[in-house]
């Protein structure tokens, strides 16, 4: 008995992360994030998830150096740590795995064990070191608020009539600005065109008013909607600053950064009549 317990002991020590999570949360989140990976062999760590656990959360990041996405859930943790795991194999994993709540462990060689009551996987980790910085933190006074549902509502109506076939053309972009209390969003193709004029929440630590144009990528500001959406329990806005070169969204949950498209959006105002 004083054996057993003492092995248990010492495969506590090996263990460089603990988490406990619900199975239903974490296989959200790996899905979503699993979305930004990349399948270039160049850098095979941008293939991986990295599961970073903290004071009572975890943190799925994944990346493509376009795209990122970072989501956070509550977790039991018992001991934090870092660690990239393939994000197919993930995927994978967590939609087989049986029980309420799952475990998440690694050890000094990470080796990565994910254990549920009825279910059991190993799969070799990489270490996190080589993970890039994907989502920067802004000053408080740096964000503009958006209400969850028009930010929804806006870019069902645009999106769709962005192009699809010219991912190097700025008509792959959405046109997205800011001016004063209002943003706006348009898309085009060439042969139709649809805008959204929104109002932006009000923001008290804003001494005046702002106005940016930037266009975002098409797939984005898809992801973004997909994101929004699984994620709407327990929010009602949507928050964004800018950074160089970059547009990070973000709310309770969630955090998607994208790079920006270089280049100047066609003047539609002309083509929509005033009255």
């Amino acid at each position: 008995m004083l054996n057993r317990k003492r092995y248990k002991i010492e495969e506590k020590k090996k263990k460089k992360m603990d988490v406990e999570v619900k199975t239903e949360y974490l296989r959200k989140v790996v899905s979503c994030t699993s979305r930004a990976t990349s399948n270039k062999t160049v850098q095979p760590i941008l293939n991986n998830l990295l599961i970073a656990s903290e004071n009572g959360s975890i943190v799925v990041s994944a990346t493509d150096l376009d795209l990122a996405i970072e989501c956070k859930l509550p977790a039991n943790v018992t001991k934090p740590g870092k660690i990239t795991i393939p994000a197919k194999k993930l995927d994978e994993i967590v939609g087989k795995v049986s029980g309420d709540e799952v475990s998440i462990s690694n050890d000094k060689n990470n080796l990565t064990r994910i254990l549920s009551n009825r279910s059991k996987y190993q799969i070799n980790g990489i270490p996190p070191e080589d993970f890039p910085e994907i989502i920067k933190k802004p000053k408080k006074e740096e964000k503009h608020t958006i209400k969850q549902e028009e930010l929804l509502r806006a870019i069902s109506l645009t999106a769709f009539a962005s192009s699809k076939f010219e991912n190097t053309s700025i008509l792959s972009g959405i046109n997205f600005e800011i001016k004063g209390e209002n943003f706006e969003i348009a898309a085009t193709d060439g042969s139709r065109l649809a805008r959204y004029i929104g109002k932006l929440c009000k923001n008290p630590t804003k001494e005046k008013e702002e106005t940016n144009q930037t266009v975002i990528p098409w797939r984005a500001f898809t992801e973004l909607e997909k994101l929004t959406a699984s994620f709407k329990e327990g929010n009602e806005e949507v928050s964004f600053y800018y950074l160089p070169g970059q547009i990070i969204f973000t709310n309770n949950d969630f955090s998607l950064s994208t790079r920006l498209l270089s280049g100047t959006f066609p003047t539609y105002d002309k083509l929509i009549p005033k009255k």
